[in-house]
């Protein structure tokens, strides 16, 4: 479309183009014009500057330059790939008998007939040494990378040598300056963050080793970086599996169905009159995200079952669950008739993992890799796959990076893997960083306004139509997840709303306190647990507090710790009973206490939560003494001593030795009175002041 100089500017700002866009427009495609012309320019020198060499090197000359690269690649794992730098090689990195590489032989011979930007071109390939770089940043128009030796940060644009930003990908290779811009001179593979790290530490380990400058190691042992790099190939190597089979004979195949439907542990894929297909799955989970227009549910599946008229054949490789199965049979009186094992060959390293999705209109299939992905990263974080550590425990350690370092590989492999089907959506690894407060990623689709979330849906049998506990997912990740489910589920089965919220209230608080934790059992969480979570932990995390809640949680406690007792034979029940007895008219004196301040009512008001989150001038105080018109207060980190004046319903709800969070200011005679309280501690939380200080 032409647009005349005085036409409406087609960006929608309401002014004339020529006053507008026309010379934005016009900077742009001479930019445009400028890069098509380097790489035209390029792509004539590089083609003449082979055509030299082949005619300056005899047949044999030709030969004895191919042996001398293979030589090069004989010990590397990566011959095939790294075929493709030979032509680089030959004009950058070989030496030949004259002492001059392909590049410095053709400048020699050619420069005094080369034009003005031919021989500045050349010059500067003359100056190239190999960088190692990684994409940590994109623009619109191309990515920035990091130079992992210097730190230095290039603006690399999209083009014919770079066209999309692969999330945390590196390379090393020769890299060019054109105007402010810079682009892969020759060829570059970009590979993934462990690549980089490998190649990082290959270099800095030949710095020592050779103690020879950088510039000198990145041309000699270029072939070898690239190598590392690129890492180990698939092996090829095939493992054996097992495929277990099971055979039935059910009598009941209707009821059969209906009794596994209301465990919840299948799913109908396909019925005839003739057969029946079923797949065995695990919970199902509703992954919600901002960059969809509507949720995706997703669940594991571990097995297949075909029936056909009363026969039965349950198939699966997972043995874990194969078990389960299996003893839900039992339980069920079902016979098993038939058991067959069979060996099936596969890729080592493939582990196995199947989905069932299930998505509505508009939500694309394809999204359901994006929940698929979710899904899994919120697992990993629970189990020990960093050196025998998870990354939350890595997290707890302060080993940041490590962590950061998972993400990024999670997010190049997820990239790699399926992108193609799902771009421009990409996994939501940001809601993870913020959850683990790491610096969002730059390549998350939405970049910071992402947002998504899990809820594990459990069915709640007949009442109330049906209804299901929104469980968040990263419940059943963690050792507490499947208990408070089912101890929930267990006490609000038919029973009232007040009682349904009362455990609501309860199981989440417990659940909050136990994320905190990096156990893997029951068996591991001891008394001390128990007592911070109660007189701590609660008081610290809730604003909304107020006495009916308290009273809740505190129920909850007692009863969920003898639900455990009964169901693992544990004691915490002891503990708790005793913890509760000890503290709990202490507790509702400090929600009290603040309620005299700011009453719950107004402490509900999201205005006010966000206030709170924006106070700073707060600092821990203790109650040392109180008197008919003074209150004595002790800062807890500091330990400076405050008189205050406080009013008698004040000093009514205060009690020696409890902690509180407020600021103090001086009234109009000089004497300091509290200006606003935002939490209030029994003198039972003592022992957590000085770590929550820290």
């Amino acid at each position: 479309m032409l647009i005349g100089r005085n036409d409406l500017c087609p960006c929608g700002s309401g002014k004339k183009y020529k006053k507008c866009c026309m010379r934005k427009d016009s900077v742009i495609e001479i930019a445009r014009m400028r890069e098509e012309r380097f790489f035209q320019l390029k792509t004539d020198l590089i083609m003449r500057i082979r055509e030299f060499l082949l005619e300056q090197l005899s047949f044999s000359e030709h030969h004895a330059v191919k042996q001398a690269f293979d030589r090069e690649l004989q010990s590397l794992k990566n011959k095939e790939r790294l075929e493709y730098f030979f032509p680089v090689w030959c004009v950058k990195f070989y030496c030949y008998k004259n002492g001059l590489n392909g590049l410095e032989w053709f400048y020699e011979a050619y420069k005094e007939k080369l034009k003005k930007e031919e021989r500045e071109l050349i010059e500067t390939w003359l100056t190239l040494v190999p960088r190692l770089v990684q994409i940590v940043d994109k623009k619109d128009d191309g990515v920035i990378v990091e130079d992992r030796f210097t730190c230095e940060r290039l603006f690399m644009p999209f083009c014919e040598t770079l066209y999309e930003a692969i999330p945390w990908g590196g390379m090393f290779s020769l890299i060019e300056m054109f105007g402010e811009r810079y682009y892969v001179h020759g060829l570059a593979f970009i590979e993934g963050p462990k690549g980089v790290e490998r190649a990082y530490e290959r270099i800095r380990q030949l710095l020592v080793e050779t103690k020879k400058p950088y510039e000198q190691v990145a041309f000699e042992y270029f072939l070898p970086i690239l190598d590392e790099l690129i890492g180990e190939p698939p092996s090829g190597k095939m493992v054996k599996k097992k495929k277990v089979m099971l055979h039935y004979d059910v009598k009941d195949v209707q009821r059969f169905i209906h009794s596994l439907l209301e465990k919840n542990v299948i799913i109908i894929d396909d019925q005839t009159n003739e057969y029946i297909q079923l797949s065995f799955v695990g919970p199902e989970v509703k992954y919600e995200d901002n960059a969809l227009d509507g949720p995706v549910y997703i669940r594991e599946v571990f097995g297949y079952m075909d029936i056909e008229k009363n026969e039965l054949l349950f198939q699966s490789m997972h043995l874990e669950k194969t078990a389960e199965f299996q003893q839900l049979m039992k339980e069920m009186n079902i016979p098993l008739v038939k058991e067959t094992v069979e060996e099936i060959d596969m890729p080592e390293h493939v582990g196995l993992a199947t989905y069932a999705v299930h998505v509505e209109q508009p939500v694309p299939p394809s999204m359901g890799a994006i929940a698929q992905e979710m899904v899994l990263a919120y697992e990993q974080l629970h189990r020990p796959i960093l050196d025998g550590k998870t990354p939350m425990e890595w997290l707890e350690m302060g080993e940041k990076d490590r962590v950061e370092q998972w993400l990024r590989e999670r997010e190049y492999a997820s990239f790699t893997a399926f992108s193609s089907r799902t771009k421009p959506i990409t996994p939501d690894y940001n809601s993870i960083r913020r959850s683990l407060r790491l610096p969002p990623s730059p390549f998350v689709w939405l970049g910071e306004e992402r947002e998504s979330r899990m809820y594990t849906l459990t069915p709640l049998g007949e009442q109330e139509g049906n209804a299901q506990l929104f469980t968040p997912f990263d419940w059943t990740v963690r050792f507490f997840g499947n208990d408070l489910s089912a101890f929930y589920e267990e006490k609000t089965t038919g029973k009232s709303a007040e009682t349904k919220q009362k455990y609501k209230v309860g199981v989440t608080i417990l659940a909050d306190y136990f994320k905190t934790k990096h156990y893997s059992s029951w068996e591991e969480v001891r008394e001390s647990d128990w007592h911070e979570c109660i007189v701590y932990f609660y008081l610290n995390t809730y604003r909304d507090l107020s006495l009916q809640q308290a009273k809740r949680f505190l129920s909850t406690c007692k009863a969920f710790a003898k639900w455990l007792d009964d169901k693992y034979g544990t004691n915490h029940a002891q503990y708790v009973w005793h913890i509760v007895k000890q503290v709990e008219e202490r507790i509702y004196e400090a929600i009290r206490l603040l309620d005299m301040y700011h009453p719950y009512w107004e402490r509900q008001n999201i205005g006010w939560q966000a206030l709170w989150r924006l106070a700073g001038e707060e600092k821990m105080f203790q109650v040392v003494s109180i008197s008919s018109h003074t209150t004595t207060l002790r800062a807890v980190e500091t330990n400076d001593i405050y008189t205050i004046t406080t009013q008698p319903p004040l000093r009514a709800r205060m009690k020696k030795g409890m902690f509180i969070e407020c600021s103090l200011r001086r009234n109009e005679n000089g004497a300091y009175v509290i200006g606003r309280i935002t939490n209030v501690f029994p003198e039972d939380a003592a022992l957590y002041m000085n770590e929550a200080l820290l």
